[in-house]
């Protein structure tokens, strides 16, 4: 039985964790007022517009990221492959916004560059996605529920478990009632499923033999459809080891 911490809205949890952390980010920029903004106007003044900033960046990285990653997981393309591009790509809607704003405050920072901008732009987003994953990934592991997602006991979910989906930290996991999403590694919800037989057909993707009801080809690739009408991607690393075990 998968013992874990049950969320049933992570979406808001991670936003609301994106927004307590990047209005903290902001606070603290705007008192020390980096790249020689300490010179611009008042500590408040500085404080609202970088929490502004910083709100609209969350949103953006916010949108942007996730999605770059489920196209990236179906596509084989590495993180350090598309990470690096999708945050210079989005960092730069992001220089356009924060220098629209401080021109409207402060009319002398024209004489910044746009390259310049855009530099510093690039390297504040880095630094606040870094800190960001890192205080996520510590949520992961001790197992603590981000602000603002309830959480219920993991008791219900039993061994009639269709497959396990990873979704970031979490594990959505797929039951003929329905799906609950559990804050724990993949690795340990795949421990948990040792009673059952099955396979991680995909690097997101556990699922159990009798769940499977057809083996679907997709160009070179195979598809599993299971109970339910789910379907689950076979990853061509996956690929030999299926067929060994006859489920392909």
């Amino acid at each position: 039985m998968i013992q874990g911490t049950v969320v049933r809205n992570p979406a808001f949890g991670r936003f609301a964790l994106a927004f307590g952390l990047s209005t903290a980010a902001g606070v603290f920029l705007g008192l020390i007022g980096p790249f020689g903004s300490y010179l611009n106007d008042t500590a408040p003044t500085r404080i609202a517009y970088s929490v502004g900033v910083f709100w609209i960046a969350t949103l953006l990285y916010g949108v942007a990221v996730p999605a770059a990653a489920r196209w990236a997981s179906g596509t084989r393309i590495p993180l350090w492959v598309w990470g690096p591009a999708v945050i210079a790509i989005v960092a730069i809607p992001v220089a356009a916004v924060s220098r629209v704003a401080a021109l409207s405050l402060w009319p002398f920072v024209a004489r910044v560059g746009l390259l310049e901008w855009y530099g510093q732009s690039l390297t504040i987003s880095v630094a606040s996605l870094v800190g960001a994953l890192l205080v996520r990934r510590a949520f992961a592991r001790s197992g603590t529920v981000p602000v603002g997602v309830p959480a219920i006991p993991a008791d219900r979910i039993g061994l009639d478990v269709l497959c396990l989906q990873m979704e970031d930290h979490y594990v959505r996991v797929h039951t003929p009632r329905g799906s609950d999403l559990v804050l724990m590694p993949m690795a340990q919800a795949i421990a948990a499923m040792a009673g059952r037989e099955g396979l991680r057909v995909h690097r997101s993707w556990w699922v159990a033999r009798d769940a499977v009801e057809a083996v679907v080809p997709v160009g070179r690739q195979w598809k599993l459809r299971l109970k339910g009408g789910l379907e689950a991607p076979v990853s061509r690393t996956n690929t030999a080891r299926l067929r060994e075990a006859g489920w392909l």
